[in-house]
């Protein structure tokens, strides 16, 4: 026997089996997971920025084969607004790298997509799509899916039996989303319905007395729900999109006594919202970015940069270098940094004027050194120095360039020798020019010498006493020749005074000399500030070695008067030793002098009468002297006799006597006696020899 009551609870048992538990969403789960399912998905290797900061030693801006890296250089990367979002520090090679956006915080984020379904009905009838989390945004720590929904639907009953019915009838509605990583259900509040039935009035139209209708009702449904599994999380994870499908459901349950036919209309929509939650990623993110050198390597200047193998123009200076950065990341973006280089010297005072920098030498203060040129950015260069009592100067933090020294005159100088130094040039006067400079060259020993002029004065006097030093009393003597001998030879005449004066001269070993003229002879010489030797003829000064800018004055030559000695040889007639009128001189008879002198000299001359038989010894010094008469063929010496200054008769052939400077020794005669007939002489030889 049919019973319905048996049925309706069957249909109500496996109604109530088929619903899913509200909110919850379905997935399986894959063996071996369980320890993972509270994990993140890590985020992906972001791009790379890289390069070199290295010495340029040839100044291409180009990293070449051998040009050494620079460690411990800062490096930032900043984005366009100016802000830092990386440092980094190059390593022993010189590289540095950012690999990650040290801006990024710890606080997580999201972001948000939705996305609507529109006439649901069963058998997923709704798709649409999201875009997928992009790992390069961060760590996805979970997926939050919200559902706002209603779901329209319409249930009708007919009761079919012969008795009357009280029909209960229960609506239940439901949207479903289907997603990567499970199906997510949303269930409305249940809905009761009661119907007083009628038994079956012939038309199975849901109508009349026994048929019920409920219309459209209306259920919203609001759900939510999160993933956080480690497989789930990477459902969402991707580059492209992830699909979603929706569908609404409704079911009904029809409680009664008799036996019911029943249908059920359902529509529903709704509103998604997928919510990610992610950790930020501290990879670079594709863009623009500046990379900057912070601060130039100590001892370096800043060069120019490149990328790869492309020179960017106008880095000189900058230190910062524009990029584009995409996901393959960039590499080489390379500074060249310059060795700082230095060019020095000396400006000096040339003591000696040998055109050689050397210990006797000192600075030439004041002197101003001035650099000049072309750096390699194009900078003009123009620096100058003032030297001090060293004369040292150094041009230092120099670009490679092409460079000129030159030096000023101190004073009224006289420019000496200019020498290039190590890095080579064109040396002319006072000039050093095209000086090569590369990166980290240190130029040295540029010479500038110069001198001032120096003179030699004094006096030539008469040294009435001999003690070599121009006393009180001691008159300069006019018109005496002093002649100077070194760096050429000149001479001057001395003046009024004595005086005479040799200026503009080079520095260097001269000599005087004032030679024995007129009725002056040598009587002393004394050197001056200058020093140098005397020389035994008290005529010359030798070695006066003057230096830079030095005045050598009081150089003195000491003179005397000549002194003389004279006297006749005749014929003693009478042999009265007293040459008497009528008695003729000899000619031709020689005489010797013979001694010393009152410089110590050996004094030896000779000289023969002359007509009327006189004789003379001038110039002589004062000393002590000897004549002697060498008796010529035929006569025999009868007599000597000294003069007016004294002496001594040796013998009738010889005589002594002691001059004194200034004294004219005179009348010292000589008397000879004709022993044989001489050959008959001429008239012109006896009136040579008359006395007159």
């Amino acid at each position: 026997m049919f019973n319905p009551f048996r049925l309706i609870c069957r249909i109500q048992s496996i109604l109530r089996t088929r619903r899913a538990a509200k909110g919850r969403l379905v997935v399986k789960a894959r063996p071996g997971l369980e320890s993972l399912e509270m994990r993140a998905v890590p985020a992906t290797m972001g791009p790379v920025v890289s390069g070199y900061v290295f010495n340029d030693l040839n100044g291409n801006g180009l990293r070449d084969t051998g040009e050494t890296g620079l460690a411990g250089v800062m490096m930032e990367l900043r984005n366009p607004a100016g802000v830092t979002v990386s440092t980094a520090m190059t390593d022993s090679s010189g590289q540095y790298q950012f690999t990650q956006d040290q801006s990024a915080g710890t606080a997580l984020k999201s972001t948000s997509q939705r996305v609507s379904f529109e006439n649901l009905k069963g058998a997923w009838s709704g798709q649409a799509a999201v875009n997928a989390f992009n790992p390069s945004l961060g760590t996805l720590t979970q997926v939050d899916l919200k559902v706002n929904g209603q779901v329209t639907s319409t249930v009708k009953v007919e009761n079919l039996d012969t008795d009357p019915s009280m029909a209960k009838v229960s609506l239940n509605n439901k949207l479903f989303v289907l997603g990567p990583s499970g199906t997510l259900e949303g269930v409305a509040q249940p809905s009761q319905y009661n119907a007083n039935l009628s038994a079956f009035d012939g038309a199975a139209d849901f109508a009349g007395t026994s048929g019920y209708n409920t219309g459209m009702q209306n259920s919203q449904v609001v759900t939510n729900s999160t993933v956080s599994t480690v497989s789930g999380l990477a459902a969402w994870t991707g580059s492209g999109s992830v699909n979603l499908r929706a569908a609404a459901r409704g079911t009904s349950i029809q409680e009664s006594n008799t036996n019911l036919m029943s249908t059920i209309t359902t529509q529903g929509r709704l509103d998604l919202e997928v919510i990610y939650t992610y950790l930020p990623s501290r990879n670079l993110q594709v863009g623009n970015y500046d990379v900057v050198e912070i601060a130039q390597p100590a001892g370096y200047l800043d060069g120019m940069e490149s990328i790869g193998s492309t020179v960017i123009p106008g880095t000189i200076g900058s230190d910062k270098v524009g990029i584009s950065l995409s996901a393959g990341g960039i590499s080489n973006v390379n500074f060249g940094e310059v060795k700082a280089s230095s060019l020095r010297g000396v400006s000096y005072i040339d003591a000696l004027a040998d055109n050689t920098y050397n210990a006797s030498d000192y600075g030439a203060q004041g002197a101003v050194v001035t650099l000049t040129g072309i750096a390699d950015n194009g900078a003009t260069v123009n620096q100058q120095i003032v030297v001090g009592q060293d004369g040292l100067f150094e041009f230092s933090n120099l670009r490679p360039g092409s460079y000129k020294l030159t030096s000023t005159l101190v004073d009224k100088n006289v420019a000496g020798a200019t020498r290039a130094g190590t890095l080579g040039g064109t040396a002319t006067t006072l000039t050093v020019s095209g000086i090569r400079v590369k990166s980290g060259d240190n130029g040295i020993e540029y010479q500038f010498g110069q001198y001032a002029n120096a003179s030699i004065s004094g006096t030539v006097y008469a040294d009435l006493n001999g003690n070599g030093m121009q006393d009180g009393d001691e008159q300069g003597i006019a018109g005496q020749t002093v002649q100077l001998a070194g760096a050429g030879t000149r001479s001057v005449v001395t003046d009024e005074f004595g005086w005479f004066d040799f200026g503009d001269l080079k520095p260097g070993s001269y000599s005087l000399t004032n030679a024995t003229s007129g009725s002056w002879l040598a009587q002393s010489a004394r050197a001056g500030a200058a020093g140098g030797v005397v020389t035994s003829s008290y005529e010359q000064i030798q070695q006066i070695a003057l230096t830079s800018g030095s005045f050598g004055e009081n150089y003195l030559f000491g003179k005397a008067l000549k002194s003389s000695l004279s006297g006749v040889v005749y014929v003693d007639a009478n042999k009265n030793g007293v040459r008497d009128a009528g008695e003729i001189g000899v000619a031709g008879v020689t005489l010797r002098l013979a001694g010393n002198n009152d410089l110590g000299q050996i004094v030896s001359l000779t000289t023969v009468s002359g007509p009327g038989g006189a004789y003379s010894f001038s110039p002589l010094r004062s000393g002590s002297y000897t004549v002697t008469q060498v008796t010529p063929v035929g006569y025999t010496a009868s007599s000597a006799k000294t003069g007016n200054l004294g002496g001594m008769v040796m013998s009738s052939s010889a005589l002594s006597v002691s001059l004194s400077t200034n004294e004219q020794g005179v009348q010292y005669d000589f008397a000879l006696i004709q022993t044989a007939v001489a050959s008959p002489l001429s008239k012109r030889m006896l009136l040579a020899g008359v006395r007159r």
